[in-house]
């Protein structure tokens, strides 16, 4: 049940932002770039690039999602949600790779 307060906070965020799924090629590239500036150039938890994109192998079987300004459609923020390998349904996601200890 969504409350008066989530309905407000979601109103706002639209205002501001629009969300839609990547599922095209040039906005796919679009999330590589926005995950290279983050992963590699503001964390540093990846490698800096010369093709200033950030993909790996679970992009394959991934769903994308680009975040842009209401107000002129500037790519600002993606999600992905990585779905099993169907090639290998056993294979360890991204987090249970990392915190599998």
């Amino acid at each position: 049940m969504t409350t008066t307060l989530e309905a407000r906070r979601a109103e706002r965020f639209g205002q501001f932002f629009r969300v839609s799924p990547a599922l095209d090629s040039k906005t796919i590239d679009e999330v590589h770039h926005i995950r290279h500036e983050v992963y590699a150039r503001d964390l540093g938890f990846e490698a800096v690039r010369s093709d200033g994109r950030e993909r790996d192998a679970y992009d394959r079987h991934a769903l994308h999602c680009i975040v842009r300004t209401a107000q002129d459609a500037r790519p600002v923020g993606c999600a992905r949600l990585v779905l099993p390998d169907p090639a290998d349904p056993h294979r360890l996601l991204p987090f249970e790779q990392t915190c599998c200890d």
